[in-house]
């Protein structure tokens, strides 16, 4: 099968188009042929290096963390059958190629169906990005009626946690549309806040990773998140939450809710920007400028 990978690290040239054996499903897994695969920050963090301490087999490496399409083998027992579309979490670090790949193999539990009102492409922008959003706004414990600042509202990650936590009740205020009121990006964030909430917000989701400066827009005794941990330390009282998306990269029941909050018209999916497969290292290039509102996506 062809994929795309690595066989040292480097800058986005160091991707290249690959001939590996195609893997194969044991019991408790499922094969699937993907159709598309995101490029998200940890790909191109695998790529430099920066992970290569998790890698646990020689070159060639193969990154990608989620991909969208469809089962090609399903051992019996499976909850999954041959045919079906899905979505699915690929974790890259094992024996087995990553998502850049033409088939992957991954437990039954990573795998959740696509949504229907996505096409293959937009679905692929979902697992990883959706798992995060939905987990954050479940450790932050929102409640009706609390005031949440959410930054990076227009990336991929922070439009999902504007939306999840206003389905929970909570009233938004984003630097990006979609949020209940509007935050100017750039200046003075945490200021701008306290003009807003002169006692500060309850909740703050740092989904832009500025850090601690943002601290002082959230109340004594709030909470505050971030995509990233150790970025931000307690003080005043406010409780500090993280989220690691490899907690949850078996939580098919999470992607299965994700699914069809996309397809009740609840929660709009991710923007995405296609490749083709042999212009990953555009992708890349892409993903190192940063500022990117769409998702790139792999197209196999």
């Amino acid at each position: 099968m062809r994929a795309v990978g690595l066989t040292e690290f480097g800058g986005p040239e160091a991707l290249t188009v690959l001939e590996l054996d195609e893997p194969h499903a044991s019991p408790g897994e499922v094969r699937i042929r993907v159709r598309a695969a995101s490029v998200v920050p940890a790909d191109g963090m695998f790529r430099n290096g920066a992970l290569a301490a998790r890698l646990t087999s020689p070159a060639p490496w193969v990154p990608g963390t989620e991909v969208a399409g469809v089962v090609d083998e399903a051992p019996d027992g499976s909850p999954w059958a041959v045919g079906d579309e899905v979505i699915a979490i690929v974790v890259p670090f094992h024996q087995r190629p990553g998502a850049y790949a033409e088939h992957v193999v991954v437990p039954v539990g990573s795998v959740g169906p696509r949504p229907q009102s996505c096409d293959f492409d937009t679905a692929a922008a979902l697992p990883m990005s959706g798992l995060t959003a939905s987990a954050l706004v479940d450790l932050l414990h929102l409640e009706r009626g609390e005031s949440v600042a959410v930054t990076g509202a227009g990336g991929v990650v922070g439009s999902l946690v504007v939306q999840l936590a206003r389905r929970a009740g909570a009233t938004v205020l984003a630097d990006a549309a979609g949020g209940d009121e509007e935050v100017v990006r750039g200046g003075d964030y945490a200021q701008q806040i306290r003009q807003l909430r002169p006692d500060g917000v309850d909740v703050l989701v740092d989904a832009a990773l500025i850090g601690a400066s943002l601290l002082p827009a959230v109340r004594d005794g709030g909470r505050a998140a971030s995509l990233r941990a150790g970025q931000l330390e307690s003080e005043r009282g406010i409780s500090i939450v993280s989220v690691s998306v490899w907690d949850y990269a078996e939580d098919s029941a999470r992607l299965r809710a994700l699914s069809s909050l996309i397809d009740e018209g609840a929660l709009v999916p991710p923007q995405v920007r296609t490749f083709a497969m042999e212009d990953a290292a555009a992708a890349h290039e892409a993903l190192g400028r940063g500022g990117q509102r769409a998702r790139s996506v792999l197209v196999f």
